[in-house]
């Protein structure tokens, strides 16, 4: 499960991507202005909806959700955009979208610490707070454009901002699987936090996460 995580952060992920998606990595990435993306189930859906009713159309890329994609961009110098949240509640998350099995949740456990070993000390990708995201959404995206150039009045942002969130708090999808809160969700991910120790992984993003929050580092 390891060597499986580790394998699709290499070149070898181009083979399963080309497969996957049915284009080359670089046509992706052709017309990206800017790659948003993060662990699942960390707030990456809420960004983009707001971000892309900014940025040129069809210039924004997204929810690659590994590794290597984002060794490319910053390679060809497009931004990187990370929402970093606590693993814990990440972790949670997953497992429960993508089923709550021992195969399932030992492999998100390793691609989980993968991940955020490399993007907590990576310099050069931009990183949002989840919780900050989710509380003052207003406040980031007009850091985020400002440092990108974009000046929006402050009124139109808020409106794009209820518009994102309107649309997560609307998802017909399963209680499990959409993006917003709800109780059955965090009744189930208590019972996934206790299947697995965090603790190490937490700890360290704790003491990483002043110094790369959103605010101080835009």
């Amino acid at each position: 499960m390891r060597i499986i995580s580790l394998l699709l952060s290499t070149r070898l992920y181009l083979l399963w991507f080309f497969l996957y998606q049915g284009q080359t990595l670089g046509a992706y990435f052709k017309r990206a202005r800017v790659f948003i993306t993060g662990y699942p189930r960390s707030g990456n859906t809420f960004l983009t909806k707001l971000l892309c009713q900014f940025w040129p159309w069809g210039s924004v890329r997204s929810h690659l959700h590994n590794i290597y994609p984002l060794k490319y961009a910053l390679k060809k110098e497009i931004p990187v955009i990370i929402v970093i949240r606590d693993p814990v509640e990440c972790y949670s998350s997953s497992v429960l979208k993508l089923g709550d099995n021992w195969f399932r949740k030992r492999l998100q456990y390793w691609r989980l610490r993968h991940w955020y070993t490399y993007v907590l000390e990576n310099k050069q990708i931009l990183k949002v707070d989840f919780e900050e995201l989710v509380t003052r959404p207003e406040e980031i995206v007009d850091k985020l454009l400002t440092k990108h150039r974009i000046k929006i009045p402050a009124d139109i942002v808020l409106a794009a901002s209820n518009v994102a969130s309107h649309t997560i708090l609307n998802d017909t999808r399963s209680p499990y699987e959409n993006g917003a809160p709800n109780v059955k969700k965090e009744i189930a991910k208590t019972k996934i936090k206790s299947s697995v120790d965090l603790t190490d992984l937490q700890n360290y993003w704790n003491e990483k996460r002043e110094e790369y929050r959103c605010i101080g580092s835009l």
